[in-house]
């Protein structure tokens, strides 16, 4: 996994556990970025009028940026940046640019090169940069710059959720002036604020519920509070707020989603606190705060981490994670295919990376029509893929095989020409040959590596007694390799043309530095060769 990719989904972790603090969640991000990318310096500014504050610092290499401190801001980066379309500033060179050459923080700390995103409000407003800085020349890529803004959007979430706490408080004292209820009311308030009697009913709504939700505070009086929250999220609810209202518990934190006035649902986090002994109150108070846009982008988020980029299929930490999943289900098993296209460099070569995408595009969704839902079908990297097959056996995986090699026998159309593939399958099976996603990629490696080598379409990788090492290990039995005849005419395949072929996985002198470098792999499980 790249450096950008770690950071992908290590924001993920952030945003789930310090969003609640902008503070704490500035700095985890700033620090995250610094180190994942060996950066000297990254920092959040707060820009006001012409002045350019560094509010946020993280310094890895001591530099001395201090935060608090404030600088005029130069034209280049009040036109470059902040005026800009694109709303980044990327420079390898600093000292190509003279007026941000002769600032005195950069010949005084010896910065080469810089690259900052704009952190806007939500209703469009500046409210400063997130940026890097390097004491040698750097080009940013448009991975990180993606990256930057992503960040720089979670952190600007955060801030302005601060915020809205900030002016909550500061209303909770105010309203000590007013009568006891308000009083009690506002002392836990967030977004939205209401109070549910003993029935489930709504007594009172703030009025937040009129432009968060859209609904006037004095209709939803005598409304049950379940009207409002989705099917899926009746049992959620009615659990905690059953618990309150039976004196059980004096509290509870739930999230649910809540239909607005238009139709549309909006994910919140409720917080109750039972009140119902208070006579100005006398019921369940609950503070409701819209985490759509959060969750949304953790979703995002973690989306952008298990999925590739290029097919949008499940990359190998999904494939990981789906491995794991299946490996706990008792008496169950499940085959890891490992497929390779055979001559995809030449149509690289021929038609040029851009038509191999393409290629690549078009054979990941080839093996995602041909497998049922509850399979995993992946994308490795370069021109590999992998099917996790679950609740299969061997022979359910040899059939899966040839419906591979079929699939990717149709020639496949790019552009005004046709590109002809094939492929080379190594099968591994589970719990026979191990549980552990890499245990079974390097046996399936092993099977489809003797499948190239031979020019046979698919192989299953068999365990045998092990002694020694690779250049030692005795032959397997003979029912390991999957070898459909092929008919290459137009003419539909036969019945002989879809027999089994059955043959040894690796004869018994063949070495191979590949089958070394799986072998300690496969040496975890007690029985098991190539």
């Amino acid at each position: 996994m790249g450096a950008v990719d770690h950071i992908y989904e290590e924001l993920a972790h952030v945003a789930a556990e310090a969003s609640d603090d902008a503070g704490a969640l500035t700095s985890a991000v700033l620090a995250l970025i610094a180190e994942s990318l060996s950066l000297d310096v990254a920092f959040l500014s707060h820009i006001e009028d012409d002045l350019f504050t560094l509010e946020k610092v993280y310094d890895r290499v001591g530099l001395g940026l201090k935060e608090g401190v404030a600088m005029q801001l130069c034209d280049t980066y009040r036109h470059k940046t902040l005026s800009s379309e694109r709303q980044y500033l990327a420079i390898d060179t600093i000292t190509s640019v003279p007026d941000l050459a002769a600032m005195a923080a950069t010949q005084e700390l010896g910065l080469k090169s810089y690259c900052g995103v704009v952190v806007r409000r939500r209703d469009g407003r500046v409210y400063g940069t997130l940026c890097t800085l390097q004491r040698s020349v750097r080009h940013a890529s448009a991975q990180e710059i993606a990256m930057l803004r992503l960040a720089a959007r979670l952190i600007i979430q955060a801030i302005e959720s601060d915020e809205v706490r900030i002016r909550e408080q500061a209303l909770t004292k105010e309203a000590a002036v007013f009568t006891q209820r308000f009083a009690a009311l506002f002392e836990h308030a967030s977004d939205l604020v209401c109070v549910i009697d003993q029935k489930g009913a709504i007594h009172y709504a703030s009025p937040s519920f009129d432009h968060v939700l859209g609904y006037a505070p004095e209709t939803l009086e005598g409304t049950p509070m379940l009207d409002l929250i989705h099917p899926n999220d009746h049992e959620t609810a009615y659990d905690a707020f059953a618990g309150v209202l039976e004196g059980v518990k004096e509290g509870f934190n739930v999230d649910v989603r809540l239909r607005r006035h238009d139709g549309c649902w909006r994910t919140v986090e409720a917080r109750g606190r039972s009140l119902r002994d208070n006579p100005s109150v006398g019921g369940v108070v609950l503070n409701v705060r819209d985490i759509t846009e959060r969750v949304e982008l953790t979703q995002r988020l973690r989306h952008q981490t298990m999925h590739d980029a290029l097919t949008g299929l499940p990359n190998r930490l999904m494939l990981r994670e789906r491995t794991q999943a299946a490996s706990m289900v008792k008496s169950a098993h499940h085959c890891l295919l490992l497929i390779d296209l055979d001559g995809f460099r030449s149509v690289n070569d021929t038609f040029g990376h851009d038509q191999g995408d393409q290629l690549l595009i078009e054979v990941g969704g080839r093996l995602r029509r041909i497998m049922r839902k509850a399979d995993t079908v992946a994308r490795l990297g370069g021109d590999e893929f992998a099917i996790l097959v679950t609740h299969a056996d061997r022979d359910a995986a040899l059939a899966v095989a040839h419906k591979v090699l079929t699939a990717l026998r149709i020639p496949i159309v790019l552009g005004e020409r046709v590109a002809r593939i094939s492929a080379s399958i190594g099968i591994a099976t589970s719990p026979e040959h191990g549980v552990d996603l890499d245990v079974l990629l390097g046996a399936a490696d092993l099977a489809m590596y003797a499948a190239k080598r031979s020019g046979i379409g698919c192989r299953v990788y068999e365990a045998v007694q092990a002694e020694g090492d690779a250049d030692h290990a005795a032959p397997p039995s003979a029912d390991a390799v999957f070898n459909p005849r092929v008919s290459r005419s137009t003419e539909p395949l036969t019945h002989e043309d879809e027999q089994i072929a059955w043959s040894s996985l690796v004869d018994p002198d063949e070495k191979t530095t590949r089958a070394r470098s799986h072998l300690h792999l496969l040496k975890a499980r007690p029985g098991h060769s190539v």
